[in-house]
């Protein structure tokens, strides 16, 4: 039995489908890619590649098929460490596995609009410094440069206040 694979989703045409029963906590695999490395000078260059990773400031990842369907969801069953997929909660064969796409986003020109259908989906999905502190607190895998950034942006500038 495959652990994932790619089939149809409920959120967004095609999406990482959990293969088996999957535990809370467990590794589910590591998103492969050639890196890119790209300055954003405007929004719409923030917007231009909306299935790249982000890894650090001005490097990303071109995900690889199956990791090219990873979808978004607010209440996301899956967190990443570096590059790797690691479930948040137990995930059911047959269901989704998503990340929040804020956690890997760290462009405050980047959004998008969120169709995920969670009960507490924000409707509007901006880059890791604009989660509440709840939001990011519920997501105990963030990347490292995803984590510092979000917290730079709490010690003194707030920028999850701003609109």
């Amino acid at each position: 039995m495959r652990q994932f694979y790619s089939g149809n989703s409920g959120i967004h045409g095609k999406g990482l489908i959990a293969g088996e029963n999957i535990p809370k906590g467990k590794i589910i695999s590591r998103i492969k890619g050639p890196i890119k490395f790209k300055v954003n000078k405007t929004r719409g260059d923030a917007l231009a590649h909306p299935d790249w990773v982000g890894v650090k400031k001005d490097i990303w990842i071109d995900p690889l098929r199956p990791h090219k369907f990873l979808n978004h969801s607010c209440s996301p069953s899956a967190g990443m460490r570096g590059l790797t997929i690691i479930s948040i909660r137990d995930i059911r064969e047959g269901e989704e596995i998503t990340v929040d796409y804020s956690t890997i986003e760290g462009d405050r020109r980047w959004e998008m609009k969120c169709a995920c259908g969670a009960k507490k989906c924000r409707k509007l999905v901006r880059s890791v410094e604009f989660l509440t502190p709840e939001q990011f607190k519920a997501i105990p895998y963030i990347p490292a440069y995803f984590k510092k950034l979000y917290l730079n942006g709490q010690n003194g500038r707030g920028v999850y206040n701003k609109n």
